[in-house]
């Protein structure tokens, strides 16, 4: 993710980035096809204090405020009744979540709705090219014991909220810029 966010800067010149995909709920009030807007990402498997101590010495990669609010105005439009949407920290790890302790250490450790496998070094590359950034994941488990059999059944559900959702926000910003 890291390597193909920096490529996406260096050859297409890009002035801001928003990345969608699927994650696994770590919230009780995240549940599945719900989206998480991030408000900032980082990583569960890198200690905080490395984060801290070490370049870029930060624990976490704040997303850009106007793509939030462009993002809320999307989900309001864009998903059903039976899906909400949330804006918090989405943490990323190497591996998928599919356990119930570790689940509760993670959200414990960090307070975060979702995780998953890419947003964190997405943000870190933005945040090292002054790229404004915004990862938007809709949930297709819960990171828990039943992860594997719950993201069988959610992936698509799951993808097509979070890809509908980026399509309704380039169709408001097109209309911002037409208009």
């Amino acid at each position: 993710a890291a390597s193909c966010t920096q490529m996406l800067i260096d050859k297409f010149n890009i002035t801001h980035l928003i990345n969608t995909g699927i994650a696994g709920s770590l919230n009780k009030d995240v549940k599945v096809c719900d989206v998480v807007i991030s408000d900032n990402v980082t990583y569960h498997d890198v200690r905080i204090e490395q984060m801290n101590t070490l370049f870029p010495f930060r624990e976490c990669f704040k997303a850009d405020d106007e793509p939030i609010e462009i993002a809320v105005s999307a989900c309001k439009k864009t998903l059903s009744e039976e899906c909400n949407y949330h804006i918090g920290r989405i943490v990323t790890g190497e591996s998928f979540i599919s356990c119930n302790e570790l689940k509760k250490t993670i959200a414990e450790k960090y307070n975060p709705f979702c995780v998953d496998m890419e947003s964190g070094a997405i943000g870190h590359v933005a945040y090292l090219n002054n790229i404004p950034f915004l990862v938007i994941r809709s949930i297709s488990d819960n990171a828990d014991d039943d992860a594997d059999i719950t993201y069988d059944e959610f992936e698509k559900a799951a993808s097509n909220n979070s890809a509908n959702v980026v399509l309704k926000m380039i169709s408001l910003m097109g209309a911002e810029i037409d208009g």
